[in-house]
């Protein structure tokens, strides 16, 4: 029997390890024919005063999500707190 791989839980360098996509709905509602929405979107990501990382939506001026670091377990870094309006 053969041991179980674990994770890599390292920082990812120049390469996407991005298993999942959160868009905007609104954006995801309004996407043209023929576009993709990797391509219109228009997301900005960054840290708030309160600890959490939160992805707007600069073309509607909205909130798409908001995770925190997790303490709880040794290895998990973020969880999804909010996704109010976002889609994945």
């Amino acid at each position: 029997m053969s041991t179980p791989k674990k994770p890599d839980d390292s920082i990812p360098s120049t390469e996407c390890a991005i298993t999942a996509f959160y868009h905007c709905k609104q954006c995801l509602d309004e996407l043209p024919e023929g576009e993709t929405a990797a391509l219109w979107s228009r997301l900005n990501v960054g840290p708030t005063a309160n600890g959490y990382l939160q992805v707007w939506c600069a073309r509607h001026d909205a909130h798409v999500l908001a995770v925190r670091p997790a303490r709880r377990k040794k290895n998990e870094f973020f969880s999804i707190v909010e996704a109010k309006g976002g889609t994945a």
